[in-house]
């Protein structure tokens, strides 16, 4: 992954090769420390199963990024039973709608989708301060056509004739998926929870969905917790020397 701030390029290894080579993750270390100039080289994102053999490299330091949520596509088929009440109620609340529509995603639902986008930031900013991820919403809605379906599919949700949420997620290896984006009107109680809802369903073939982590925000864990993970996976960012 190449990142570029002003007049500065850096460069990391986004994910391991893919199938691994010990020789050939080498040479991706050695070509990124030649690039930077540098004699560490970052590996953006090792999950937990490959993360042991770095800890006894040379020069080498293992960190912890935060729990990433793990969902199961299929649980979400039957949503009866004490356990899911909540999610269940939250689900039923919005489903109950007359006015409700969802939506396959098309090109000219974007600037709908940028409006509850800029609302969805508003309310956040009164929250936290910032608002991540903007700017990669708004490549993926311009984007999309040029990836296949099940890479990349999107939702909106319609009440009252008018976009109040949309998501995007895909496939991005065999039996495992992504919730790449997921906003929705925060004012509009139960709504999120039928977006991800939604969203899951969409991947009812695959096993496992990555909801991604909460970014340290309360609201979000609790948002991400109610969906009912099926477990929590430990990414790291290894820096090699």
């Amino acid at each position: 992954r190449l990142r570029t701030q002003k007049d500065k390029q850096d460069l990391c290894l986004f994910l391991l090769p893919m199938p691994f080579q010990a020789a050939v993750l080498e040479r991706c270390i050695a070509r990124v420390k030649s690039f930077n100039r540098s004699d560490r080289a970052s590996l953006f994102r090792v999950d937990s199963t490959d993360a042991d053999p770095f800890r006894t490299r040379p020069n080498t330091r293992v960190v912890a990024c935060p729990e990433e949520y793990i969902y199961a596509p299929n649980y979400y088929k039957d949503l009866s039973g004490n356990k899911n009440g909540n999610l269940r109620r939250a689900v039923q609340h919005i489903q109950r709608r007359d006015d409700l529509e969802v939506l396959n995603y098309q090109a000219s639902d974007a600037v709908f989708c940028k409006q509850v986008l800029e609302h969805w930031g508003d309310q956040q900013r009164k929250k936290y301060g910032s608002m991540l991820y903007g700017s990669y919403t708004e490549r993926c809605l311009e984007l999309y056509d040029q990836f296949p379906r099940s890479d990349l599919f999107g939702k909106v949700i319609k009440l009252n004739g008018e976009i109040c949420a949309f998501g995007f997620a895909g496939e991005i290896r065999s039996n495992l998926g992504h919730v790449f984006i997921a906003y929705s009107n925060l004012e509009i109680d139960g709504l999120n929870r039928f977006l991800w809802f939604e969203l899951l369903r969409g991947m009812a073939h695959l096993d496992f969905v990555n909801g991604s982590h909460a970014d340290d925000a309360p609201g979000l864990a609790f948002a991400k917790k109610s969906l009912r993970p099926a477990y929590m996976s430990q990414p790291y960012q290894v820096y090699a020397g």
